[in-house]
Parts: structure tokens; sequence; C-alpha cells
């Protein structure tokens, strides 16, 4: 089932392909890199809703982790063939040379549950179109790094191909080594935090700490937050659908689709009041927006099963900022493709439903000299309101979520200077050893040892039959005991007879035990 893997490193994670070369240089033991993604396979032109399998993308070096003695290894086709393995193979009633329909999922862009979650299964799925290869080589037919998957159904094809296809370029989520040296030691030195999900970037005012799937992980924020020698600014992005100016209940203007942020305090007018809003002098001006304005936030919250509902809420204008410091915020919104990569506003392809005839010339003006430059800014705490999700009025309220998109990482005054390069790359090594020591560190598993101990079962059965053995012994002496105690009751009167006419006691438990016997 392993072939000759010893460890593995499998996480949902995306990290580095490299990284797989980068770990064995430095601790001499063989490591492949593989993209593993959960699939569904069915025959092109069946009925069938297809069956569940595991999509493994192997570069050539793969084969070398199969059990000797196989006889000469089956090349990994390229381009749209895939090997299927024996169980696949007969589940699907493929033979070689048929077509077979396979769904794969793409890239999460942000966790599910959020708004920007892609729901529409087109968006979620991408679809393939397969020559079956079946093949007969036992590796590959039992291969599987579960314990619990007696019977596994395998599709592989090239590495490169699959990181093409699930927009994954360069891109792996799990390391086959064989070698039983502790490889923790190569992986600390190798790691970074690109292997974790993060960008770092440096701006104006320092450098950006963002993540690929939008929301910055707990453990990083936390861990950012304790570096020796930096101060970090928290910051959160969302997209409101509406900006609106309420005047006697009314509303008398509204700029569609906009940017808001909320930073953590720092000294600075970019920080809001609770309840309150910053607007930049654009929306400000688009909007005939004084400070002491009621401005009317709306936004896409989701529902438990999935569903978009608008939430809306009432702030309180504080102040006006120059548009060019809130464009000096636009390193601080997480890239996102299908909207922060777009040309112009009209090209959007959100996860969300927009209505593209309230998009005016201005608003693609805007979007073409400020890009994400945030509109408006509120509180922190309340902009992390946002992301949570949506609650019946009558609902128990939860803990407010993280909700935190990035953070400007600054060294403290005093502290040693350094090359931007130099302060990048110790910023890097500095967050991966944080993040090493918490559950979301990358770690190698010894699945082999863990198998063997699988295969040999928790308990020693020496020991159990030893149990068994001693409790059925005691419990004949004791039914020994009892039947001897029965027959000597039920004798009491001729044993007084006998001892009454001079039978000695030797003599009498002599007849019993001849009896008894």
């Amino acid at each position: 089932r392993l072939g000759r893997i010893d460890q593995a490193l499998v996480t949902r994670q995306m990290f580095r392909a490299d990284l797989a070369a980068e770990v064995e240089r430095q601790s001499g033991c063989t490591c492949v890199p593989v993209l593993i993604l959960d699939g569904h396979a069915r025959i092109a032109g069946s009925a069938t809703s297809g069956i569940a399998v595991k999509v493994l993308g192997c570069p050539p070096e793969f084969f070398s982790l199969l059990p000797a003695g196989e006889g000469p290894p089956i090349p990994i086709p390229e381009g749209r063939k895939a090997l299927v393995n024996a169980a696949l193979a007969e589940d699907l009633g493929a033979a070689v040379g048929d077509a077979i329909l396979l769904s794969i999922p793409r890239d999460a862009q942000a966790p599910t549950g959020t708004a920007f979650a892609r729901r529409a299964r087109g968006d979620s799925l991408k679809t393939l179109r397969l020559e079956a290869r079946p093949t007969q080589q036992l590796g590959l037919d039992r291969f599987s790094l579960r314990n619990d998957q007696p019977r596994p159904r395998n599709l592989y094809v090239s590495l490169a191909w699959l990181q093409e296809q699930a927009a994954l370029p360069g891109r792996a989520n799990a390391i086959l080594s064989i070698g039983s040296a502790d490889l923790t030691p190569a992986l600390a030195r190798c790691v970074r935090a690109d292997d974790y999900g993060l960008v770092l970037a440096q701006d104006r005012d320092g450098i950006v700490l963002t993540s690929r799937t939008f929301l910055l992980p707990e453990t990083v924020v936390a861990a950012a937050g304790r570096l020796s020698g930096w101060k970090a600014r928290r910051s959160s992005a969302y997209l409101a659908n509406e900006i609106a100016l309420v005047r006697d209940g009314h509303v008398v203007a509204a700029i569609p689709y906009s940017l808001v942020m909320g930073l953590s305090p720092a000294g600075d007018a970019l920080a809001p009041e609770s309840g309150c809003a910053l607007l930049n002098r654009w929306a400000a001006e688009d909007l005939g927006a004084e400070p002491g304005d009621r401005l009317r936030l709306s936004w896409y919250r989701t529902r438990p099963n999935g569903d978009l509902a608008t939430e809306g809420r009432t702030f309180s204008l504080q102040g006006v900022i120059e548009t060019e410091l809130a464009a000096a915020l636009s390193s601080l919104v997480p890239a996102y493709a299908g909207m922060t990569d777009a040309e112009q506003m009209g090209d959007w392809n959100p996860p969300f439903p927009i209505e593209l005839k309230k998009i005016r010339p201005r608003d693609e003006d805007y979007w073409q000299t400020y890009r994400t430059a945030p509109k408006l800014l509120l509180a922190l705490a309340d902009l992390q309101t946002l992301w949570q999700p949506y609650q019946e009025p009558a609902a128990t309220a939860t803990a407010q979520a993280p909700g935190i998109t990035a953070l400007r990482l600054q060294p403290i005054a005093g502290s040693k200077t350094a090359s931007a390069s130099e302060r990048l790359q110790a910023l890097d090594r500095l967050i991966t050893a944080r993040i090493a020591t918490s559950p979301l560190a990358l770690r190698f598993l010894p699945v082999r040892q863990t198998a063997l101990a699988a295969a040999q079962g928790s308990t020693d059965l020496g020991i159990l039959f030893l149990s068994l053995g001693a409790f059925l012994i005691a419990s004949a002496l004791g039914l020994v005991y009892l039947f001897f105690r029965l027959l000597v009751e039920g004798r009491a009167k001729q044993i007084g007879i006998l001892l009454a006419l001079g039978f000695r006691q030797r003599q009498v438990r002599r007849l019993l035990l001849a009896e008894g016997a």
C-alpha cells in the first residue's frame, strides 16, 4: 500500500512543489512532491453522477516510491491521459481508451461560509475529459496513505498538467519521502511564509502580510502581533453593496459597490470611533456629505444554508480624508481573481450577484485611477462584524469573528536597520518560526510506522488469551468446590453414622473423595 514510503507530509494548504527538492538536499532523503485532490469521475455519456476518486498529480520520480521488483515503471502520461487503478476501472467499467469526465475543485480564494466563497458548481468545480489507461501494477492499484481505505480508487495524471488545470502553478500539497531520518530540521530550514499561503510585500509604509485565501488565519494574526522588533497594524477589507447618504430618513445620494476598510488604532486619523465613519474626499464630494451626516452601509452576509442576505447599518460621518491618503491603503487589500485584477468594474466576476447597471462612468473612472482604494473607513471592530455570518433575530449572538485581511508590519524605532530585501527575508523567517509551533505547522508523519502499529493492533493477544485461560481455570475450580460441598451436605447423616460406628475422619474423607471422583 505504501511501497517504499516511510514518511509523508500531507496538508490541505498548497505549498511550493520545490519545497520537496529543498528538503531532499538538506536531509539526503528522497522527497517527491505530489498534488492530491478529491474528485468525481464517470464514463463520458453515462447517466451516473460519478464516484469519488483520488486524483494524484505525480512527477516521474513518483515511481521510485513503488515497491521494488514490480517490473519496469509505467510512465505517467502527459496531457489529457490518466492511469486508472484496478478498483476504479472496475467500478467505472473503464477500458483502455475510454473517455472519463473528471470533476476537480478549483482553488478556494476565500473561506467557505463567507460572501467571497465561490458557490456555483461551475465556479467551484472544473470538469475535464480524460483518456483512461487502466493499469495492473500492484503499487499503483493499492497505493493509499490512509489505514482505513482497503480499496482505494486512484487516478494518476502528470503533476504539471494537474497544476495547470487546477490553476495551482508550481504547487503541491503532499511530499512523500523514503527514509526514517527526522526531517523536521530540514523542513524548518526550507519552509517559507509562501508555503503557508501567505504573501509578504513591501509598500511605502512597511511590509504588508496577506493571505492567498483572503482572510488571515487567527494563528498567523496572533503570531505576527508578537514578533520581536516589529509592530503590527491590523486591517480588514470588505465590499459594500452601497454607501448611501441619508437625510430626514430618505436616501439622497448613493455610491454602488465600494471597498470599505477598518484599521486598528495607531495614533493617526485613519481609525474612526465606533459607530462612526470616514469618507475619502472623492466619495464625500460624490455624495455631497458633510461631517455629522448619516451614512447607510449595505452589504451581503451569508446565511447558515449558504444563501446571501442583504444587511444594513447606519454610521455617523466623523470626517473626510484625502483620497490620496486612502489610495495608500490599497496595498492592504488582498488579491482576489476576477475582481482586483479586472481592468474595469464591468469586468468583475464576483461569487455574489451584482447589478452592473448601477455602475456609473464616475465609478469606472475611480477604479481606473485608484483601484482598490477604500472609499469609507470604519473602526476595526465595526468592520469585523461585516464578516460574521447571518443570525436570526432570536438567535444567540456568537463570538465576533476576527475577519483580518492584512497586517502592516513596521520595524520598531531603534531596531537594527537593513535593506528592504533583508527585512523581507528576516520577517519571513520570524513568521515561519512562529507558525512552526502552532497547529498550522507543516509536519512529516511516520506513515509506515503508523501502518505497522495499526496492523499489529492495539491489544496484545497473548495477554488476552492468558487472561481468558486463567479465568476459565478459576471458574472450573470454583465449580468443583461447589459440587463437592453439595455432596458433603447431602451425606451429612451418613457421615455422622460412620463416625459413631468408629470410623476415623481420615477414612470418611477418603470415602467422600472416592465418591466425588
